[in-house]
């Protein structure tokens, strides 16, 4: 969660004005029946609350495409989000007014900021075999040869089984 709030998740759900707290709920329960992942569902929650706790007692359900975009632009200018996370709070928001409230084109007018960019920092082959020849632990050294090689990001490493091998293939 941004840290422009204090407080943990549920302090700050617990902050909403119960003129807002339906449109929570709406929200919320339109995520479960599309099943939506959890990684989503709390990114959509979290980033929608922020919204209705700066709204107080303003119904969201009221708030037209220029009081979005004014909402965006406070983001941007005044809490220096990153351009992902406004991303992230312009979903949410958007998912909340097509999906939960089944309106169109309320984002049609609000551009979204340019994501940069950024290319990965490849290591060296040199460094690379300095890296493995430093590995003494036999699994340690396997995980790290198998993320490498297969380009597979740390938690595929960490969740792969046994039969997810195919050893007759060797892949």
């Amino acid at each position: 969660m941004n840290s422009n709030l204090t407080g943990t998740r549920k302090d700050l759900l617990a902050q909403i004005d119960p003129v807002n707290q339906p449109a929570l709920q709406k929200l919320i329960e339109t995520l479960q029946l599309k099943a939506y992942s959890e990684s989503t569902f709390k990114t959509y929650r979290n980033e929608f609350a922020q919204l209705l706790y700066i709204l107080k007692s303003h119904s969201v359900d009221l708030l037209g495409a220029n009081r979005l975009r004014s909402y965006f632009l406070y983001c941007i200018n005044t809490l220096k989000l990153s351009e992902n996370t406004i991303h992230s709070r312009m979903n949410a928001v958007k998912f909340y007014y097509e999906q939960v409230l089944g309106r169109e084109r309320v984002f049609f007018e609000i551009p979204r900021p340019k994501k940069r960019i950024i290319l990965p920092n490849v290591l060296a082959i040199t460094q690379i075999e300095k890296l493995f020849a430093q590995l003494e632990n036999l699994k340690h050294k396997t995980m790290l040869f198998l993320a490498y090689s297969a380009g597979l990001r740390v938690s595929e490493v960490v969740n792969l089984r046994i039969r997810d091998i195919h050893s007759e293939r060797m892949v």
